[in-house]
């Protein structure tokens, strides 16, 4: 990785120019132009590998959830649509769905869609969010574009779309962006006391970060009703519906589990320290077991499998002609402007501190 090159030959120059070269001054008053020009640029050297050295992760784009709302909860709308991503030059679908499923016919006020991009986007740096169909809803909107880089930090934000009526309709996705993070592969294993035992399991296990910690920032790993109860067998692994979380490196991963093992509950939390590599394991209990690797290599998460854009979905793109498209552009920027805020109440950016913008500007 590049960073990494750039951050060893700052490594180098940091400890042949701060530890060897700089003086220890005891006042301002004993600085001289010369030692104090010195002083400077060692420290300016140190500041820079010290960056560098926090900036081994990857930027991360996390999808938390798509919620329906509107201004009248009683008002509902067919659930056929289809919302998905495009991101370096890749397609990834967060919803899709062309047959109207007779349990549940329409989407109403409150509901979560069933995601189908669940695992974190890595090493984006433009973002394009496309709308579908939805009952001939949504008209075509402005394109807009959302370019990422380290500069920008880490970013929370709640994007509502409104339907062409107004205010009646929106679909709101809750994502985050983050500048210098790692992967998370976790699993999670029932041991239980007879090794060859089947265990008939349900409950919940969900994982979040401490970067964004608030109840509807959480992505759910496994989420079963006592109706939907999933056997674990001889290898005793839980099968998970989302197994991979992006994670700040300047933050915690955090996961929560409370989940029925023959109708005996398990109920507790573990954290772990992100890392751009290795492997670590904690335990709930004594039966269950957690073990998260860590991975921060981009390349490991991009196959012709992750693209899951067909072309019947093309077809189905143009029968249903009333793409909403809608990208981000700077956000900074738009969470200034007072429409926005007054619209999407819920975004905030967490920022790099004064002196690490301030870094970055001597870097760049």
């Amino acid at each position: 990785m590049a960073d990494n090159k750039i951050a060893s030959s700052y490594q180098a120059e940091a400890s042949n120019t701060v530890v060897n070269k700089v003086p220890v001054y005891s006042s301002a008053l004993d600085l001289n132009k010369q030692s104090f020009c010195q002083f400077r640029v060692a420290s300016q050297v140190y500041h820079i590998y010290n960056y560098f050295q926090e900036l081994v992760g990857i930027s991360i784009l996390e999808v938390y959830s798509i919620t329906y709302l509107g201004t009248y909860p009683m008002e509902a709308e067919d659930q056929i649509g289809v919302i998905f991503i495009k991101t370096n030059d890749m397609t990834y679908h967060l919803y899709h769905e062309r047959k109207l499923d007779t349990s549940k016919p329409s989407i109403k006020y409150g509901d979560q869609l069933p995601m189908w991009r669940v695992e974190p986007i890595c090493s984006f740096t433009k973002l394009e969010l496309i709308f579908e169909s939805f009952s001939d809803n949504y008209n075509k909107g402005s394109s807009k574009e959302f370019s990422h880089s380290p500069k920008d930090g880490d970013v929370l934000a709640n994007l509502s779309m409104k339907s062409r009526d107004g205010y009646k309709r929106k679909i709101s996705v809750l994502f985050g962006c983050f500048s210098n993070a790692t992967v998370a592969n976790l699993e999670v294993m029932f041991l239980p006391e007879v090794p060859d035992a089947i265990t008939n399991v349900y409950g919940v296990v969900v994982a979040s970060n401490s970067k964004f910690d608030q109840p509807s920032c959480i992505s759910y790993l496994f989420s079963h009703d006592s109706a939907s109860t999933i056997q674990v067998e001889h290898d005793h692994v839980i099968p998970l519906s989302k197994s991979r979380v992006g994670v700040p490196l300047d933050s915690k991963l955090n996961v929560d589990i409370s989940l029925f093992c023959n109708d005996i509950q398990h109920k507790g939390a573990v954290d772990f320290n992100p890392n751009i590599n290795g492997e670590e394991t904690r335990m709930v209990g004594d039966q269950i077991q957690v073990k998260v690797t860590w991975n921060c290599n981009e390349d490991s998460y991009f196959t012709d499998e992750d693209s899951n854009f067909t072309d019947e979905d093309s077809y189905f793109i143009e029968e249903y002609d009333s793409a909403y498209v809608c990208e981000f552009s700077d956000i900074q920027k738009e969470i200034l402007d007072s429409d926005f805020i007054e619209e999407y109440d819920s975004a905030y950016v967490c920022e790099f501190s004064d002196i690490r913008k301030e870094i970055l500007e001597t870097v760049t």
